[in-house]
């Protein structure tokens, strides 16, 4: 299952924004990550209603999970800051695990050495 994590990983790492670009939900000072107090700032925001629920539950989940280091098959290490929200399928085994994880809608392309699904097309 490892291996697996590690090939999904792999295959998402393309699409993966550059680092200098990438903006966190509830980084304010440009780290890329969510500190305690960010995520203080970010429960006020939530309280007074400038940030919804939903926007405050992703915050938190960045400050409780992110960033994870992981080292893909040409041993590069990657630092994945949030939630990945585009993926781009490179084996048929990464295009399993999306079906399996019921996250094909997050597919925005498939390397030809994919076989051709129905289930891996996103509403297009």
């Amino acid at each position: 299952m490892a291996s697996i994590c590690v090939i999904l990983f792999l295959a998402i790492a393309s699409s993966t924004a550059i680092a200098s670009e990438l903006q966190v939900p509830g980084d304010r000072n440009g780290d890329h990550t969510v500190s305690e107090d960010e995520l203080a700032a970010a429960k006020e925001d939530q309280k007074s209603g400038k940030i919804s629920s939903d926007e405050f539950m992703q915050i938190e989940l960045i400050h409780d999970k992110y960033p994870i280091e992981v080292t893909d098959s040409t041993g590069s290490e990657i630092t994945v800051y949030k939630p990945l929200e585009r993926i781009v399928v490179f084996n048929n085994q990464v295009s399993e695990v999306m079906q399996i994880l019921n996250a094909t809608d997050r597919i925005i392309g498939i390397s030809g050495l994919v076989e051709k699904r129905p289930a891996h097309r996103s509403g297009g």
